[in-house]
């Protein structure tokens, strides 16, 4: 797949990637304002619609998965 057919933009960038390993657990994802898990955090263990109603911008530039799968 593409980056595009994953929902990203054109200037969209991915500059690590880990395998975690596969569990059945909560899931739990953490997003971060800066690269390198740096600057504001929200973590995430259920849907969120907008992040902005979760005080948190749309401009996410590093992810880290805490448990579990994410698609």
């Amino acid at each position: 797949p593409s980056l595009a057919s994953m929902g990203c933009s054109s200037s969209c960038s991915i500059r690590s990637i880990k395998l975690v390993p596969m569990t059945l657990s909560v899931p739990s994802i953490s997003l971060f304002g800066l690269e390198g898990l740096e600057g504001r955090e929200i973590t995430v263990d259920t849907e969120v619609v907008s992040l902005v109603r979760e005080g948190f911008s749309n401009h996410v530039l590093s992810v880290r998965v805490n448990s579990s799968s994410w698609v």
